[in-house]
């Protein structure tokens, strides 16, 4: 059924989840989970997003979306900041909140190997992952 490799990435995908949940406003939907790793991707590549691109790179209606945008924006999860170039388009960036609760719980799972997992992520998109593996 799973290769022992699959097995393996499951259990790790499922022990975030646990973490996850207990440290994240998750709640009972997958949309919130989304948006925060998307933001925190973008910035840990230095890659600017705006609040469009984002709003157009998870597979969610706009108003579901929007619904959890605000509130993570409003419990101070993300920040929006102006663009530098444009004055009409918004950039959104991880919140200081988001970045150190996220490297506490990366300190949390010290037998973490990029390596094991890594070769699995190409062929799965973030949102795969996600709605595959992170709901309850």
């Amino acid at each position: 059924m799973f290769t022992k490799k699959e097995l393996e990435f499951i259990r790790l995908l499922s022990s975030c989840n646990a973490v996850l949940i207990q440290r994240l406003p998750v709640n009972a939907s997958v949309i919130p989970l989304v948006l925060l790793l998307q933001t925190l991707d973008a910035d840990a590549n230095g890659r600017e997003v705006s609040v469009k691109q984002l709003f157009s790179s998870v597979p969610f209606s706009e108003m579901g979306v929007r619904v959890h945008f605000r509130r993570l924006i409003h419990q101070g999860w993300i920040e929006i900041t102006a663009h530098p170039g444009d004055s009409r388009c918004k950039l959104v960036k991880a919140s200081r909140r988001l970045i150190e609760t996220f490297n506490k719980t990366v300190a949390d799972f010290p037998n973490v190997s990029v390596a094991q997992t890594s070769s699995i992520l190409p062929s799965l998109s973030l949102a795969t992952i996600v709605c595959g593996f992170f709901v309850d």
